[in-house]
């Protein structure tokens, strides 16, 4: 699962899942969210 956290004056995302961990931080808080669910797809995939 994502954590959306505000950094400053962006949005920071971190995605730890079966042993991988992602972090990026964009402007908008709905970047953050898309970019959340579309890694988590991407990792239950394979």
């Amino acid at each position: 699962m994502a954590s959306i956290l505000p950094a400053g004056s962006r949005w920071r995302a971190q995605l730890r899942k079966r042993g991988q961990s992602i972090a990026k931080t964009f402007k908008t808080k709905g970047a953050d969210e898309a970019l959340a669910r579309d890694k988590e797809v991407e990792i239950d995939k394979g």
